[in-house]
Parts: structure tokens; sequence; C-alpha cells
């Protein structure tokens, strides 16, 4: 495929513990404890074709020998699946009040994003990892974060008190959108991707095209000759499908060469055209000029990060004080009469 995308693969080790003590207490209610399943809720099903190895699960100290089985069921005789995907093992449970402890080990890859929802009481999440651009996401930021050209490190800490569900709850309904509303994510950011450089870019289009018909602008009044509106409209056409070259061909060869040739002919093209326009040569090689300020502007924002707004509002400020320079003296309303020559008569 022409197309690259960002795969990952997580070893996870997940500890907590579950307190039934808080059950005792409901009304009305005839508890199957034979019947009891642990449950580990996933974004999708899709996530089941990340799972590389069956999970490793110790419950209440005693390893666990049963395999899980696939989805969320909420009873052995009468299955129920919920709205969530996921994984399920049987737990036989015996009525008592002592917190039953948990140890869950399982490596699963997925793409894109890593997310895990903070659901217990209190939860604590560490992750590592060796990728350099991670994008932190979720309704939970996280505490500590550490991030370098070796890859990043982040630490979160919630309570039950920052989450709408309560402590323990019917697995039924609209389960799986609440749950999916308590994630916190990471994002494996790819920054060279030329679909990013473009869209960053883009963000900046309507100052591209302003300061490219400005340069036609200036030029018409300091060559005295006039573009028509549908010159005007033929070079911005040719910015246009620049933006569009550039992203066919970083799809088959590096961002920085596709760049470079589309800027090349981009420029040559519209310098040629303002020549034809002015009917001047000297016109053409000024307009090439600025468009190539133009363009260097561009591939300046797309390659920096922290900067890029002063950048182009910087070159804003400056191409509108140049433009207010070169029309100071215009007689924009063409009110000013010349002086009659002494001895002439006018009547």
């Amino acid at each position: 495929s022409i197309f690259s995308a960002t795969v990952y693969e997580a070893d996870l080790s997940l500890t907590g513990s579950f307190d039934l003590s808080g059950l005792s207490d409901l009304p009305n209610t005839e508890f199957l404890w034979e019947e009891a399943r642990f449950a580990m809720g996933l974004g999708s099903p899709g996530a089941l074709n990340g799972m590389r190895r069956a999970p490793g699960l110790t419950f209440a100290g005693q390893p666990v020998e049963t395999s899980f089985e696939p989805g969320l069921r909420s009873n052995g005789s009468a299955p129920v699946y919920t709205a969530a995907t996921g994984l399920t093992v049987p737990v036989p449970l015996k009525p008592g009040s002592a917190p039953l402890p948990f140890a869950l080990d399982m490596t699963m890859s997925g793409g894109g994003s890593f997310g895990l929802a903070a659901l217990g009481d209190e939860t604590t999440v560490t992750l590592k990892s060796d990728w350099p651009h991670p994008g932190f996401g979720g309704q939970l930021s996280p505490q500590k974060r550490e991030i370098s050209s070796d890859g990043f490190s982040a630490s979160w800490a919630a309570t039950a008190l920052s989450r709408p569900l309560p402590r323990s709850f019917v697995a039924e309904g609209d389960l799986g959108a609440q749950l999916l509303q308590q994630v916190l994510t990471v994002n494996l950011v790819t920054p060279g991707s030329p679909y990013a450089k473009i869209n960053r870019a883009l963000k900046y289009a309507l100052l591209f095209m302003g300061l490219i018909f400005l340069t036609v602008f200036i030029l018409e009044i300091v060559f005295k000759s006039r573009a028509h509106p549908a010159q005007y409209i033929l070079i911005g056409m040719a910015q246009v499908l620049f933006f569009l070259m550039v992203l066919a061909l970083a799809e088959h060869i590096p961002f920085g060469l596709a760049f470079f040739i589309m800027s090349i002919a981009t420029i040559a093209l519209s310098g040629v055209y303002a020549a034809s326009i002015f009917r001047r040569r000297d016109g053409g090689v000024i307009a090439a000029g600025a468009f190539t300020g133009v363009y260097t502007l561009i591939w300046l924002l797309m390659k920096s990060e922290d900067f890029g707004l002063l950048i182009g509002s910087s070159c804003a400020f400056t191409a509108l004080a140049i433009t207010m320079y070169v029309t100071r003296n215009v007689d924009w309303y063409g009110t000013t009469r010349r002086p009659t020559p002494a001895g002439t008569v006018t009547g």
C-alpha cells in the first residue's frame, strides 16, 4: 500500500481488587455466586483481532485455568450481551466481605491510539513507550509525563469522584458509551505525515492566497497595468492545485522532494503568466521572486511546530506594511487634478 499506519504492541500488567461488601445492601436481589464472571471490556469488536496470546489471570490468589471467551455476558445460563465488546471468564465466588485481588497479564496490538478506562475506586496508570511523539487525550490528562527522542513515560491518577458512574452498577444498556467517556488516551502522532503537513499549511490558506493576490495587485500599481478578474482566478487556481499535487506526489516520493518540485513548477507557471499579464519580462521576474517568498513561508510554517503562528502573523503584518507604503501616493478616487500649464485657456 502507498499509505502507512502507526501500530503498536502493548505488554499490559493490570492489578486491582473487587470489594463486594456493598452488594449485601441491595434489596430484593438474588446473587448467583457460582455463575460470576470476570469481564474485561474492549473499545470495539476489532480490538479482539489484536489479542496476541491468551490473557493470564490470577483471581483471589489462585490462577484461573479456564480460558477467556469473546464477548461480555451478564450470566452463564442465559447470556445477555451488552453494548460493549470484550472477554469474559468464569470465576465462581463465595459470599464474603474480604476484597478479591486480581492480576491480569496480556499482550495486545493495535494502531493509532491506546486507551484505558479509569473505572476503579482509585485508579493509577503508568505507561512507557519508545514512541517519541505522543498526543494525550481523553477526559483525564497525565499528572506526570516525560517526552524525549527515545520515547515517553506518563502516569495518571483518578478516583471514583471523577466519573458519573457509581461504584457498582448493572452492566446493560448504553454501558459501552458510558465507559468510553472515561478513557484516558495516548495517540501515536506521526508528525512527518504528508497529510498532517498539508493540513497545517491549509490552515493558512487564506493568508497564502491573500499574499499571492496582493503581489499581483501591487504589480498592477507599480507597472500601471490592470489584471482582469479572470486572471486573478487562474493564478488562484494554480495555488490551489499546488497543494493537491504536493499531496499526490508525496504518496510516492519524499514530501520534501514533492514540495520542491511543485514549488518550482507553480512559481515558474505563475511568473510566466504574470509577465504576460503586465507585458513586461521584469514583471514576471518580480512576481516569481515574490511567489518564491510565499512558498518559502509555507515551508517554514509546515516545519515549525512552536513558532508557526508567530511566523504567519509577522509575515502578514509585513506584507500589509509594504502594501501601505507602495500605495501611499495612490489617488484611489481620482479626484486630484493636475495643475494647468501657464498660458493655457480652458473653457
